[in-house]
């Protein structure tokens, strides 16, 4: 119909979506999502998650809240990783904020995983659950890879 009327594509209006880069349309999303959220926020939100007993709805919408902040303010992930080296592997935030981390997994992210994985040298099962999660990383950092090279390659080989 519009061919008809002598409107082709050459002539229509582009599209608002084309003009927004993929990183940029991810930013919206994880803005969106983050919401006034903050780390405090969050890290409060756990606890009441812990005192409620992890109602499973939960859990998937505080751990798309910790990727927003994460990839929106990678500075946090210091601190969040301050937070896990206080709980145990097997508490359920230490799986979510793993979880976030690795699924973001900017540089950031990964120097907070990596420092946990330092963290954990006297305790295998949780450094190999942790290098899992570095391991699952779409864009390894050069720290990474070579944190990856030295535990595969150990001096005195």
């Amino acid at each position: 119909m519009l061919r008809q009327a002598g409107i082709g594509p050459e002539h229509r209006k582009p599209l608002h979506a084309e003009f927004v880069s993929a990183a940029d349309r991810e930013s919206i999303t994880y803005r969106g999502t983050l919401g006034k959220d903050t780390l405090n926020t969050l890290l409060a939100r756990l606890s009441r998650l812990a005192a409620e007993g992890w109602p499973a709805e939960a859990k998937t919408g505080i751990y798309l809240k910790f990727k927003a902040l994460i990839f929106l303010h990678p500075e946090s992930s210091q601190a969040i990783a301050v937070h896990l080296s206080r709980l145990k592997p097997t508490h359920p935030a230490y799986q979510i904020l793993v979880g976030a981390l690795s699924a973001v997994g900017n540089e950031r992210a990964q120097e907070a995983l990596l420092r946990l994985v330092a963290q954990s040298r006297n305790n295998p099962a949780v450094q190999a659950s942790l290098l899992r999660a570095l391991a699952v990383v779409d864009r390894q950092s050069p720290t990474t890879v070579n944190r990856f090279l030295v535990l595969a390659n150990p001096p005195g080989d």
